[in-house]
């Protein structure tokens, strides 16, 4: 009959375990400059033509076009006077004179922001009849749009295609060394001693989702970017031990710089990312403890011990 086991009997087992060297937590801040390409507007053309009867009795210009809702409009305009009261024709652009024509010559010029055409026909208010003639304009022009909210930008955690994502999803942000040679150098302690560490050099990178809102708030454009990072990390980290780097907490917020010129389509970006990181260095090791072993692990088992309890 086999003895029984007593609970103060001696036992040395030797096991697997993870031992960690250095463990950190971290702040880290990115900072990117973006500059996004706005959708330009499409431009339209228009195109206006007709005759023209101002009277020659009429003291006063007489409007033939005016702007209205729209912003910014280019023209080509050309006039042909043809007949009038023997007096000449006057041309008016934006409440300025342009030209004045006498019977039989035509005028014709390029605005670059066209807002009215007036025609005063210069004669006595006495005089009946008219100035005719013929009157033809074409139009270049922009839409009114809703302009762009630039207080109203928001960022976010995603894939390469805009997707957002969790830090706990593994593909949302790559947290690795990148290091070839962990370099030693000696630190000072706060109590004096004199420390080595090791340099380990790690990258962040992942993607982000801008999106820019009209003052309507609307969503008008979305841009996905990349962004990287590299630092260096003073940690206990002899050869054979491994990097563990885990995020614990991701922020990011964006803002919009105003273009100087608004003719440019360009909009500055300036986002900044916020990380928290747990790092630490492990390497797996043999222990030796002593204990009862309450049951034996079965062959092939990972688990060299079940249940252990160490003696005191």
């Amino acid at each position: 009959m086999r003895n029984e086991q007593s609970f103060t009997d001696q036992m040395t087992h030797c096991i697997k375990v993870t031992k960690v060297y250095d463990w950190v937590k971290l702040m880290s801040e990115i900072k990117i400059e973006e500059k996004i390409c706005m959708d330009q507007q499409k431009t339209f053309t228009d195109m206006i033509c007709c005759e023209f009867r101002v009277p020659c009795s009429k003291t006063t210009p007489s409007t033939l076009w005016t702007k209205a809702g729209i912003e910014s409009i280019s023209g080509t305009l050309s006039i042909e006077y043809t007949s009038g009261c023997g007096n000449p024709l006057v041309l008016i652009i934006n409440g300025k004179t342009a030209a004045s024509l006498s019977e039989g010559q035509s005028f014709c010029t390029t605005i670059v922001d066209l807002q009215s055409v007036e025609l005063l026909c210069q004669s006595n208010p006495t005089v009946s009849g008219f100035c005719i003639g013929e009157f033809k304009i074409v139009l270049h022009f922009q839409p009114a749009v809703d302009e762009l909210d630039l207080k109203n930008v928001k960022c976010f955690l995603s894939d390469c295609h805009g997707r957002p994502l969790h830090i706990s999803d593994p593909r949302s942000l790559i947290c690795e060394e990148i290091s070839d040679e962990r370099k030693s150098t000696q630190v000072t302690l706060s109590d004096g001693k004199v420390q080595t560490l090791n340099k380990v050099v790690v990258q962040k990178k992942g993607f982000i989702t801008i999106q820019l809102f009209n003052k309507a708030g609307n969503l008008c454009k979305t841009c996905t970017v990349p962004f990287s990072e590299i630092e260096t990390i003073l940690l206990c980290a002899p050869p054979g031990t491994k990097l563990e780097c885990k995020i614990l907490h991701f922020d990011c917020e964006a803002y919009a710089i105003p273009p100087i010129n608004r003719c440019n389509p360009f909009v500055e970006i300036v986002i900044i990312i916020s990380i928290c990181q747990s790092v630490k260095t492990t390497a797996e090791t043999i222990m030796e403890v002593k204990g009862i072993l309450c049951e034996k692990a079965r062959e092939g088992n990972s688990k060299l011990i079940t249940h252990l309890f160490p003696l005191t």
